[in-house]
């Protein structure tokens, strides 16, 4: 009856072990950006963000500190470039 639970036990953590690794990746694989930038030493910075769909657009979310917000408003390529556009929408946390 123990090797019959146990089988039981076992089965069941694998299938959810697998189940929360299959979320991982498919969760990472498209909805997930990496921005990189500059820190200021001057050393690459990679940060992954999810985008998000609003209206057909698709959006990176930042706070007013965001630490990757922040290096990019302050890397004067990005000052003055036509491509790179802030946009706000306002969200509420579900």
């Amino acid at each position: 009856m123990k090797k019959i639970i146990l089988s039981i036990l076992t089965a069941a953590f694998i299938l959810f072990a697998g189940v929360m690794a299959l979320q991982i990746v498919a969760s990472e694989r498209v909805e997930v950006v990496e921005v990189k930038t500059l820190d200021h030493k001057g050393e690459v910075a990679t940060t992954r963000l999810w985008i998000i769909d609003h209206e057909g657009k698709q959006y990176l979310r930042a706070g007013a500190d965001s630490g990757w917000y922040l290096r990019m408003k302050s890397q004067s390529q990005y000052n003055d470039d036509q491509r790179w556009k802030r946009s706000a929408i306002s969200c509420r946390r579900a």
